[in-house]
């Protein structure tokens, strides 16, 4: 990777460059550390309203909580998973 690429966020990423493990992560969140794991593997994705808590833990900005699920939900191969919780409904009507 060349200085001016970006590197990839992902939920794994983003839990990894604070140097956490995923029952740390999960304890700080206060969810269980499956529900990590199934963030980490594209299962599942994390509620709207748990992304203001995932940004202190995880030392980050909501843009790069988006991008890493968004990021993984585009990722070959994650077709079924639960809903999408930081899709933001369509308010209009």
């Amino acid at each position: 990777m060349t200085h001016k690429e970006k590197q990839v966020v992902t939920p794994v990423l983003l839990r990894k460059r604070i140097n956490l493990t995923q029952r740390q992560a999960s304890d700080l969140l206060g969810v269980r550390e499956s529900t990590i794991s199934e963030w980490e593997r594209g299962l599942s994705t994390p509620h709207l309203l748990l992304v203001p808590k995932i940004m202190e833990v995880y030392a980050c900005s909501a843009d790069e909580v988006v991008e890493a699920f968004v990021n993984l939900r585009s990722k070959p191969g994650n077709g079924s998973r639960k809903t999408n919780a930081l899709a933001v409904p369509n308010l209009e009507n």
